[in-house]
């Protein structure tokens, strides 16, 4: 979707029960099962490649029909980090079409594109496997002929967003039709850890984007709008010396043997930084 409408989709990944399980990042919805899909957080959860039907990616008429309807306002917004790479900055910019504005609010989301790391932490669970397309679509190539978990760079991966609803004030109650309304808001980069590993989720500067969603009072998006954050060239130093990626210090067995090489079965594996987790060694 994002490849085919690169000027219209908006698309967030909410990672759970894994690496890419932010800290600092607050679910709109809970769903069941995974995977799973909303549009603009409205109406119930559907499958990210059926959508609401049974035809190889119908999410995407499920996605243009949701295009298609009236927005209450126009949105942008930009994004700079500071020089010394601890802050990003947004702006966002709404102009409204109605002047009761009272009720809607401005959620901000920083989203990080081509993450990866080794071990079966990274891997992707495939729910795919085994099916055929009739489409010709390269990417999905993986997923049906991968077996149950795949290997995949990760895009659209949600790192900070801690306020789903929105942040109370970010609009005016009453606005003028066609005046631009400004609102500022800003994220800590040190808050973009991994929920369980405690490992930043900042791997590429260069590969941040922020996310300005204008919420209604039903709590669903009535329109979005993405920029890339612009990083200046100290930043990118002062990130890459404070990210330290964390090694394997140790390794055991379920029954607690200290084990000099990786083990068949479930492996406990402690980290430089303290932190542990296990890994399913084939």
């Amino acid at each position: 979707m994002a490849e085919k409408y690169p000027d219209d989709f908006i698309g967030l990944a909410y990672h759970v029960s894994d690496i890419m399980e932010a800290s600092n990042v607050t679910e709109p919805q809970s769903v069941p099962g995974y995977p799973a899909a909303y549009l603009d957080r409205s109406g119930s959860y559907i499958d990210p490649y059926f959508g609401s039907g049974e035809n190889e990616m119908g999410i995407e008429q499920d996605w243009l029909d949701r295009c298609a309807q009236l927005t209450p306002a126009a949105i942008e917004v930009t994004a700079d980090m500071t020089e010394d790479g601890q802050y990003i900055n947004a702006t966002s910019r709404t102009a409204f079409v109605l002047s009761d504005t009272e009720g809607f609010t401005i959620a901000y989301a920083l989203l990080a594109d081509g993450l990866s790391g080794t071990g079966s932490q990274w891997e992707q669970v495939n729910y795919y496997s085994g099916y055929s397309s009739t489409l010709d679509i390269d990417t999905w190539d993986i997923f049906f002929n991968g077996g149950s978990s795949v290997a995949v760079e990760f895009n659209d991966v949600v790192i900070i967003a801690p306020d789903s609803r929105g942040v109370a004030g970010s609009v005016p109650e009453k606005s003028t039709l066609g005046e631009w309304n400004e609102h500022e808001y800003s994220f800590t980069v040190a808050d973009a850890t991994s929920l369980y590993y405690g490992t930043s989720l900042v791997q590429d500067v260069q590969k941040l984007r922020v996310v300005a969603m204008l919420i209604n009072a039903d709590g669903e998006i009535t329109n979005a709008a993405q920029c890339k954050v612009t990083v200046p060239p100290s930043a990118v130093g002062n990130i890459s010396d404070s990210i330290e990626e964390p090694v394997e210090v140790a390794r055991y067995s379920i029954d607690g043997r200290l084990l000099t090489e990786p083990e068949r079965g479930v492996n406990i594996v402690k980290m430089s930084d303290g932190t542990a987790h296990k890994e399913i060694v084939k």
